[in-house]
């Protein structure tokens, strides 16, 4: 489990969903400021659906997950933003492989980095099937899982983060290595991560 953390983010709803699916999968208990409302809504709809506890005061969400095993398995559909869009699918497709139950998530096209996202997983032990059903596609994602460590090379920035998460949820220590600088993808990224307790 994270370490209980305040943050602040720059105003990237990108970086407000990453840091929030990573609580829902690894437990905690977090509270972010600088949040903009509008970035919000989409994450706090998942939210109530899975039985996550969350709070907004303000410009301020507050996130806790004491285990992720006993949230609620989802079926939803990525939308590009307003939506739930592909990367927070990605990111979320991380988390709910610690819920116990199988969850969908509909894409009516397939993300381009969902082969590498799909072989990151596979390869730290997350159990993924990616299936067609008429004109759409869908992730089915199964859980809960025990991730091993797996030391690990990707390129898209998308990818490595889920690494990021993947490397987390196994609770060893684990070598990414990459073409892109991350710690530039947010403002202070390992920062961040250092308060929940992640070296």
């Amino acid at each position: 489990q994270l370490d209980e953390a305040t943050i602040e983010l720059d105003p990237d709803k990108d970086e407000l969903a990453f840091f929030v699916m990573l609580v829902v999968g690894a437990g905690g208990d977090i509270v972010i400021h600088d949040i903009h409302s509008t970035s919000v809504v989409p994450l706090t709809s998942k939210l109530t659906q899975l039985g996550v506890g969350f709070k907004i005061e303000d410009t301020s969400l507050h996130v806790w997950v004491d285990d992720p095993r006993s949230l609620n398995p989802l079926e939803i559909h990525s939308r590009s933003y307003p939506g739930f869009d592909a990367n927070w699918s990605l990111w979320l497709s991380m988390a709910l492989t610690q819920v116990d139950g199988v969850s969908k998530i509909t894409f009516k096209t397939v993300p381009s980095m969902m082969a590498k996202f799909m072989e990151c997983l596979e390869k730290y032990g997350g159990e993924v099937k990616l299936r067609a059903q008429e004109d759409v596609n869908y992730l089915e994602v199964f859980g809960p899982t025990k991730f091993k460590a797996f030391d690990s090379i990707y390129l898209s920035d998308e990818v490595i983060t889920c690494a990021f998460f993947a490397a987390v949820l196994t609770g060893e220590t684990i070598t990414i290595s990459s073409h892109v600088d991350a710690s530039t993808m947010y403002d202070s990224f390992f920062e961040k991560f250092q308060k929940l307790g992640i070296t």
